[in-house]
């Protein structure tokens, strides 16, 4: 980047369903993201899950929405709406994110 330039503020919209066996290892990995937390949001969209998903995403810094079973493209779709980021970045539940 130029010098003077800042980082865009960036959106990583999750869709989750019942994901407890995975979702830690994503979360735990854009925690160590070399990206600038004040510009940097993650949201997981939760399709309605039935297992420790929610609970364990609950301990991250992330924001939470509910759309309980109406599909990943709603999922998606609730996530670029309550986005405030300048670049959207979609990734799946059971990914992890290299550094």
């Amino acid at each position: 980047m130029v010098k003077g330039d800042r980082d865009p503020f960036v959106s990583i919209i999750i869709p989750a369903f019942n994901s407890e066996a995975t979702i830690k290892d994503l979360l735990e990995s854009l925690m160590l993201l070399d990206y600038s937390k004040d510009n940097l949001e993650i949201i997981i969209v939760d399709g309605g899950s039935t297992d420790r998903t929610m609970e364990i995403a609950k301990s991250y810094p992330v924001r939470i929405i509910v759309e309980s079973r109406k599909g990943i493209n709603v999922a998606r779709n609730a996530g670029v709406k309550s986005s405030k980021g300048e670049i959207l970045v979609f990734t799946d539940s059971d990914c992890v994110i290299p550094k």
